[in-house]
C-alpha cells in the first residue's frame, strides 16, 4: 500500500458493545476513513462517544434507518 492509500470501513450495527468498541479501537488509524451506521433502533447510541475510541481515523456516521436483522 502506497503512503498515500487509504481504505474505507461501513460498520452497520445494532448495539454499541464491547465488540464494536474495540472494532473501532483496531481500525483507528490516520490513513482509514470509517463509516458507521447504527440501527434506529438502539436509542442509546451517542454518536459523539465515538470519540473515546478513534483518534486518527475520520468518522462518518450514515443517516440512521430501521433494519430488520435475520429477516
Amino acid at each position: 500500500m502506497s503512503p498515500l492509500s487509504k481504505q474505507a470501513y461501513l460498520i452497520i450495527a445494532h448495539k454499541d458493545d464491547l465488540g464494536f468498541q474495540t472494532l473501532l479501537k483496531m481500525l483507528d488509524d490516520q490513513r482509514n476513513d470509517i463509516f458507521i451506521h447504527m440501527d434506529k433502533k438502539n436509542q442509546d447510541y451517542e454518536v459523539g462517544a465515538v470519540t473515546r475510541y478513534i483518534k486518527k481515523s475520520v468518522v462518518y456516521h450514515v443517516n440512521r434507518t430501521c433494519v430488520t436483522w435475520g429477516g
